[in-house]
């Protein structure tokens, strides 16, 4: 045989027979067939299934080469056809093997149409892994995966999937991964990886699909290298509904292991906290998840549905802590500014904590509400915490954007709205914000950026719901920023037609028409605003720039007495809005 012949040749495919293996190293393991056992040098070891250490054994014996999956039915099943997700969950296994007691000494590769490979890596001895300089990490975007599902309406639980995986690998800091705002915005025909890479600058994509018919799901995923357009993993999982806990965990851990990347020991932790096992309570949160993101802020009836949602998964699990979290959450908002609520937030924000204190929105629920009493110090502190637990949380960014702009800080301000516009695709209340800080500040350039991503923002929530008050309202004070005033005008004056009672928007409106010089109609819409606003909402009127034009005139001073006696004296839990109020366009 020639040189070109040994080097090319294929391992002699063999049956694996565990009680006749020999003991074999790989790095810092040692493994043993015989009892199923794997140990590492520097202490801890684990028993591992019959078959996952059939296939281990196999590859280990390829040295680096590639299996197909018929080698593997050959040497690991005796020639016997299985299906391709017996052979996807024995290799799921393994990755987690690696991960676990083998501490990221060796990955698994899949190989796209071809097969598998075993890689040993040589693992840092310090006791923290070494970190790659920032300037070094992957840049993964997750994309939205694809629903596929029998039933055309379960858009949020293909989402949901993607977001779950999203915020599971976001938890490596040897990784940046895009926020959600920036990667869902590719759908169909859009998720070519090189277009999504020239836009975001990324340099991994994961894609995939999500098809359930009913007990029965199927997630395929790929993770792409953009520079050379080449496939570095991909799998299909074929499992029943209950798994789908198990193909995020995966996923994500094969995510992680492609990319070389080296995780501390409370970020492997954190990879590997999840919510609940139950899948009822797991398909109401992200319902309810869906719903708070894409929902109407200036809804009540929206925060509502958050609620019953959220309180019946914590009924199913009562220790389900993101749900109580997003539960406290919409609390926190509804109370402040619809004053529809009771409850104020603070004590379902205290339980999740109790259940884990790693929560960003619970932390964020607090803020909310010591913001609420005027603590401004523990609303920075409740905020300064959320962000260290989770620096991508848009309900974080957005809450400490107000906070800093009701405290006159609009550089703190600008920059947390700024970072909030980038991680929620469909929210417009952040660069709506946005446009109303740089205008604060007199940065024109700035101003009209924030109010075209707003205007493009708001235009799509009002196609899926032409009634979405929030929506109008910072759609006319972007329009306004750019100068179409007479467009903004038209809105306004439909908008008025359809909802002439909702109270947030026209607060908003009024805003707008303050930035053309039109006090006369600005007041007339604030008129009925006053009489039935909150106290929460009160007091980010009396700190907003927006209405610096009003503060000297007499109307708006009575006006904003008249509203603090009211509230002063009520003890209604919400306000009554039953007056029908006409406006005239100034």
């Amino acid at each position: 045989m020639s040189n070109a012949e040994e080097t090319t040749a294929l391992p002699e495919i063999f049956p694996v027979t565990l009680a006749r293996e020999a003991a074999v190293r790989l790095g810092p393991l040692t493994i043993e067939p015989a009892l199923r056992r794997v140990r590492h040098d520097d202490g801890g070891e684990t028993t591992i299934q019959p078959r996952v250490m059939q296939v281990l054994v196999a590859l280990v014996h390829a040295q680096e080469r590639i299996l197909t999956r018929y080698d593997l039915t050959l040497s690991c099943w005796n020639g016997v056809v299985v299906g391709e997700d017996a052979i996807n969950r024995v290799i799921g296994q393994l990755r987690r093997l690696s991960e676990g007691v083998g501490r990221g000494c060796f990955s698994v590769e899949t190989i796209i149409r071809v097969g598998y490979r075993l890689l040993a890596h040589r693992v840092p001895t310090e006791v923290e892994p070494t970190r790659r300089p920032i300037d070094d990490r992957p840049v993964l975007a997750v994309l939205a995966f694809d629903n596929l599902c029998e039933a055309g309406d379960m858009g949020w639980f293909s989402d949901g999937v993607s977001e779950e995986i999203q915020q599971t690998v976001a938890r490596a800091r040897d990784l940046r991964v895009i926020g959600r705002a920036s990667s869902f915005q590719f759908r169909g025909a859009d998720k070519a990886a090189a277009h999504v890479a020239a836009v975001l600058k990324v340099t991994h994509v994961l894609d995939g699909s999500v098809r359930r018919s009913g007990q029965h799901i199927r997630v395929s995923a790929q993770l792409i290298e953009c520079a050379g357009q080449t496939s570095l993993w991909s799998d299909r999982f074929d499992r029943e509904i209950s798994d789908i806990f198990a193909v995020q965990d995966e996923i994500s851990t094969s995510i992680v292991a492609a990319l070389r990347v080296n995780l501390l020991p409370e970020e492997k932790q954190a990879m590997e906290r999840r919510g609940t096992n139950n899948l009822d309570a797991y398909h109401l949160y992200l319902q309810a998840r869906q719903t708070y993101v894409s929902g109407n802020k200036d809804d009540p009836l929206r925060d509502e549905a958050i609620i019953r949602l959220c309180r019946r998964a914590t009924e199913i699990d009562p220790n389900y802590a993101s749900a109580w979290a997003l539960m406290a959450l919409t609390q926190a908002w509804s109370h402040d500014y619809h004053e529809r609520s009771a409850d104020d937030g603070l004590a379902v924000a205290e339980h999740a904590l109790s259940l884990d204190p790693h929560l960003a929105d619970a932390h964020t629920a607090k803020a909310k509400y010591f913001a609420k009493q005027g603590r401004h110090d523990e609303a920075f502190a409740g905020i300064d915490a959320a962000l260290r637990l989770d620096g991508e949380s848009y309900e974080a960014n957005e809450t400490a954007g107000m906070l800093s702009y009701r405290q006159n800080r609009m550089e703190d301000a600008i920059r947390y709205f700024e970072r909030a516009t980038t991680l929620l695709e469909s929210g417009y209340f952040a660069p709506g914000m946005l446009t109303c800080c740089y205008g604060a500040v007199g940065d024109s350039k700035s101003a009209r950026r924030a109010a075209l991503t707003t205007v493009a923002k708001a235009e799509k929530a009002l196609e899926r719901d032409a009634t979405n008050g929030g929506a109008l309202g910072f759609l006319v004070i972007a329009l306004g920023a750019l100068g179409e005033v007479e467009r903004a005008r038209d809105r306004i004056d439909r908008a008025l037609l359809m909802d002439p009672n909702n109270y947030p928007m026209r607060y908003n409106f009024a805003c707008a028409l303050c930035g053309l010089q039109d006090t006369d109609a600005a007041l007339e819409l604030l008129g009925p605003f006053f009489e039935t606003t909150s106290i929460g909402f009160l007091s980010h009127a009396k700190a907003d720039p927006d209405l610096e034009i009003l503060r000297g005139d007499p109307r708006f001073t009575a006006m904003y007495a008249a509203a603090e006696l009211r509230l002063a004296a009520s003890d209604e839990i919400w306000p009554q809005r039953q007056t029908v109020y006409e406006y005239s366009p100034g």
